[in-house]
């Protein structure tokens, strides 16, 4: 792991050297120039002082230069194809650092990342967590907290924490291995039918106000 950090460093920090490189370009040719605008100086007296293009003095050696400035077009694509692939490489190599860290977390840990982790790192932690459950590696009381925090996310009380399908999978298992409860079976079966009550956003005074209740979908796995 170390050594593909190391090669994303050194990629990217070689594809920004070429890139600045390759933009400060170099100089061609051996005609005197103004330095601000390229203007070719060629057969004006030591009498002129600024010159006659943009107004920039060129008394000193700060003022011109030597040729005409071209930037390397072909080393600042080799820069920017270094600093991509090194932006890759070090994306990939945390991604996979962050899966071995998720791996070998405490079972606390990443109850703690669901709970408070929204995104990938929540769901890779539930699905370690779901994993260590078909495996028998949670205690009774891990167990217990990890079947009730689904259920309470299955019924949309517990705030942060949108719903996966994970969840259901999780679910699914632990009702397949006898962990649920009847009391909890049964929530576990009323909440997999989610519906939505609406209702008209103007009423006038004195008329009957209806309630509709629309199917929105179910929150148990198929298999």
């Amino acid at each position: 792991m170390t050594v593909w950090i190391t090669v994303s460093a050194l990629g990217v920090v070689l594809g920004a050297v070429l890139l600045v490189f390759g933009w400060r370009g170099k100089r061609v040719g051996e005609v005197l120039r103004c330095r601000g605008c390229e203007f070719d100086l060629t057969g004006l007296g030591d009498q002129v002082q600024a010159c006659p293009e943009c107004g920039r003095s060129i008394a000193g050696e700060k003022g011109v230069a030597i040729g005409t400035h071209r930037r390397r077009f072909g080393m600042m694509a080799i820069g920017a194809l270094f600093l991509v692939c090194g932006v890759l490489v070090g994306t990939g190599a945390a991604a996979s650092q962050r899966g071995l860290l998720i791996q070998h977390a405490p079972s606390w840990a990443l109850m703690h990342l669901v709970q408070s982790s929204g995104g990938v790192t929540g769901s890779d932690a539930l699905t370690e967590l779901k994993d260590r459950l078909m495996r028998g590696e949670l205690s009774a009381s891990q167990q217990d907290a990890l079947i009730a925090l689904a259920l309470d996310v299955q019924g949309d009380l517990v705030p942060g924490i949108a719903w996966h399908p994970e969840w259901s999978e999780l679910l699914h298992e632990a009702l397949g291995m006898g962990l649920l409860s009847w009391e909890d079976e049964g929530r576990y079966y009323e909440q997999s039918l989610v519906y939505t009550p609406r209702i008209r956003e103007k009423v006038i005074a004195g008329r009957e106000v209806y309630l509709t209740v629309e199917f929105a979908g179910v929150r148990y796995a198929s298999a």
